[in-house]
């Protein structure tokens, strides 16, 4: 039986609110053992034959037909193959606020009108964390997640805290947040449309936005790669913003101020060696204090302190040693405080370096091994404050949290504001309340567990701290798969950071978006090996490829369940998958110097035939059914682009192109087949350097090109036999799109948004396609069509 689309959806929200109990050791114990082998190829049965709920065995033994046979704690039945169904991947405790008016009020308008939005992954706060307490004591924290720059608004400081979250602007990268005394906020930032420093600010009571300077795209000096211009913002007496950032075309450490509303901007140094960090702080007079860091020489940086207390830049070095991550506090004096990871005895030590007795001094407070990133505090009394992580031991063993430090009570003294977090690379930003507590937002990169990656906030209120994650997220979008059903339900598909899969769907465009993580046991041998089909009641169905074979799944019963296909040969590359409205289903897939499969499913099984034994790696046959049920597919080869259909009822192929040979190592969604509505066939392919479009007319193949060539293009047929077609540029990041609506092919770039375009849907009003970005983002392009 199948279920409708509001019905799945029914069950997959009650089996999320089970999962709170039952998904854990607390709540259940066991899976079920049914009697039985799995009789499975290349798995080990138990001897357990009772249908008791223990797991002291490797492997269960029911008698479903499921593929993982472990022995976790879920419910292993007919219903539940044991692939992970229903685990929801939770963001955090901030609620999503938007703006819903406009024609894309979850993303940006392209200058051609095209709508981009970041439908999930990103890692918030990897590009930076900036918090600020305002007058109304509530928490704000600035942090990029893939490109959209985003605002959280945090009420509380003990356990028990709201948070919510708004996009500011897109397009972002390496923010930094300041904010004055009447509440207002200012943002530094790389703009990354024109590659310059940009500036946002609510001090008019609507956020407006300005272009401060230009600082070049991104640059490779030493064993450095930096693509932003690592901005840093504090605001002055007056409430005027002060910007110290480098400039990536020269590596020149460069300080901008605005002053009577209009930008001045200057260098600091300009010895072409600057690195990827800076931090700046004003001091009652308006004097600015900036460290930085230089580029990395073989593994060596030094931090540099630069100051115009005296009317023009003095530079000085005021620690040596390797440096990381500098970040300078100014007191009432005029006096420098400044903590920052240094070198000393082959270690990486948390060290506070100030001029406050007239020459400088250094004092280790802590100790680290991975040389993380400090955030330093004077309060009014002169008394510095620093987050970082720290290293403690707890039952004899190392470990590592959120620290906080302090030598407020004249000595230094630490605390662990939050245990066990992550021993990978972190950020922190540090900021006191009104009461004088700490309150703490920090970026912990993925170290394979989902409960402490993402962005966190840590606060202590009467001695006691309590910590939360605000967000999560990482590098995601490989297997970006999209589609809608006929409800208008939308629908996605991409493997995480971990090469799961995470599985996205809402109702329409104006809903939230919900994730679960799906198929935990299978990771995808190659996540661009994968092919997701949505029928129109909503149905899932997606093959990929799992350890050298196939694999197959869907959600026609409400939970996900997915199998190994061992008839696929060894070796396979290149899945994809087909499904006619009447059920039928097709799986191509070419094996290394083997050739090209389809398989079928058949009673107990698929089967698999040879339909090209000369097609070869690395290219991906692209497969489509048309109405009667027949079959056609394209793909590359040697000797061309190559078409092939079963509508003789044999299988016939055909050089469509001799003088186009795709390169190797190049994508392989380069080569896609459509169906019109009298079911003759079309292509669409690209190279390094042109987009071509063929059809068959008179017995002939006839050949177009359309333009630029591509990465990846993906297309799809409009109602009216209209073909809407997405591609990426070659090696950017640019998507473009063309149609032939107007009777005549129209191509325009769309913005720089996304390095892999997949799976085209066309609806009478837009065509959408789902692209894969740089920064761990998954994205949906959305063109209205007129």
């Amino acid at each position: 039986m199948r279920l409708d689309r509001k019905s799945r959806f029914v069950i997959f929200t009650i089996y999320l609110w089970l999962f709170a109990c039952f998904g854990t050791p607390a709540c259940s114990r066991g899976d079920d053992d049914d009697s039985g082998g799995s009789g499975e190829p290349g798995i080990t049965d138990d001897d357990d034959t009772s249908a008791d709920d223990d797991d002291t065995h490797p492997v269960d033994d029911d008698t479903d037909d499921d593929f993982d046979d472990d022995a976790d704690d879920d419910s292993d039945d007919d219903a539940d193959d044991d692939t992970g169904d229903g685990h929801a991947w939770i963001p955090g405790i901030c609620v999503e606020e938007w703006n819903d008016v406009g024609e894309c009020p979850r993303g940006f308008l392209t200058p051609e009108g095209a709508c981009i939005e970041r439908i999930a992954g990103g890692g918030p706060g990897r590009e930076g964390v900036s918090i600020a307490v305002g007058p109304d004591n509530l928490s704000y924290v600035a942090a990029v997640k893939g490109r959209d720059l985003r605002l959280y608004k945090i009420d509380g400081s003990g356990p028990e805290i709201t948070c919510t979250v708004r996009t500011i602007d897109f397009m972002a990268a390496g923010p930094s947040m300041a904010m004055d005394a009447e509440g207002h906020f200012h943002i530094a930032y790389t703009n990354l449309l024109n590659d310059g420093l940009k500036y946002a600010t609510d001090a008019t009571g609507a956020w407006t936005f300005e272009d401060v300077a230009p600082v070049g795209p991104e640059r490779h000096y030493y064993d450095e790669i930096v693509y932003h211009a690592h901005a840093s913002i504090t605001v002055g007496p007056e409430g005027e913003p002060h910007i110290a950032y480098i400039n990536l075309w020269d590596a020149d450490l460069r300080y901008a101020r605005k002053d009577g509303g209009t930008w001045a901007d200057e260098a600091v140094i300009t010895q072409d060696t600057m690195g990827a960090e800076t931090d700046i702080a004003i001091d009652p007079s308006g004097a600015a204090h900036i460290v930085a860091r230089s580029a990395k020489d073989l593994g060596s940086a030094f931090m540099v302190y630069a100051t115009n207390k005296t009317g023009t830049w003095t530079i000085t070095g005021p620690a040596s040693g390797n440096a990381r991550h500098p970040s300078v506090a100014a007191d009432a004096d005029g006096n420098a405080h400044i903590a920052v990871f240094l070198a000393q005895s082959l270690f990486f030590r948390l060290t506070y370096v100030t001029n406050k007795t007239g020459s400088w001094t250094t004092k280790i407070v802590g100790v680290s091994a991975t040389g993380q990133a400090p955030s330093i505090v004077i309060d009014l009394a002169g008394a510095a404050h620093i987050a970082d992580d720290i290293v403690y031991y707890d039952d004899k063993a190392e470990r590592y949290g959120i620290g906080y430090f302090t030598n407020a009570s004249g000595t230094w003294v630490s605390e662990v504001a939050e245990a066990d977090v992550s021993s990978a690379f972190e950020l922190f930003t540090l900021a006191m309340d009104a009461n004088g507590e700490p309150r703490i937002a920090s970026y912990h990169q993925d170290d394979g567990d989902n409960d402490t990656r993402g962005m966190r906030f840590a606060t202590r209120e009467s001695g006691t701290w309590a910590a939360a994650r605000l967000d999560t997220g990482a590098d995601n979008g490989r297997g970006v798969w999209w589609g809608m059903d006929d409800a208008g339900g939308q629908h996605v598909l991409y493997t995480n950071h971990h090469f799961h899969y995470e599985y996205g769907f809402r109702p329409s465009a104006a809903d939230n978006w919900m994730y679960e993580e799906i198929l935990e046991d299978f990771d995808p041998s190659y996540a661009s090996d994968t092919a997701l089909v949505v029928d129109g009641a909503g149905v899932g169905y997606l093959v990929f490829g799992f350890q050298s074979d196939s694999a197959y799944a869907t959600n026609e019963s409400g939970l996900w369940i997915g199998r190994r296909i061992y008839e696929t040969p060894n070796d396979s590359f290149g899945e994809n998958y087909a499904r006619h409205p009447s059920g039928l289903e097709a799986i191509s897939v070419i094996q290394y110097d083997e050739g090209l499969y389809v398989a079928t499913p058949g009673e107990d099984a698929w089967a698999f035939g040879v339909v090209d034994p000369r097609a070869s790696y690395p290219y991906r046959a692209s497969i489509v059914f048309d109405h009667a049920g027949y079959l056609h597919l394209a793909y590359g080869r040697s000797d061309g682009i190559v078409y092939t259909t079963n509508a003789s009822g044999t299988w016939e192929s055909e050089v469509a192109d001799p003088l186009t040979v795709l390169p190797d190592g190049t994508p392989m969604l380069l080569v896609i087949v459509t169906v019109d509505s009298f079911d003759r066939p079309h292509l669409f392919y690209s190279d390094d350097d042109t987009t071509y479009y063929a059809e068959k007319i008179g017995g002939t193949w006839d050949i177009a090109e359309l333009g630029a060539g591509s990465g990846s293009i993906t297309t799809d047929v409009g109602p009216d036999d209209t073909f809407h077609i997405f591609g990426t540029l070659s090696q950017e990041e640019y998507v473009w799109y063309a149609t032939n609506s107007t009777n005549d092919w129209a191509m325009q770039e769309l913005g720089d948004r996304c390095a892999l375009v997949t799976s085209a849907t066309v609806r009478s009003d837009a065509a959408h396609a789902a692209c894969q970005g740089l920064k761990g983002e998954v994205n949906l392009v959305s063109v209205p069509i007129e």
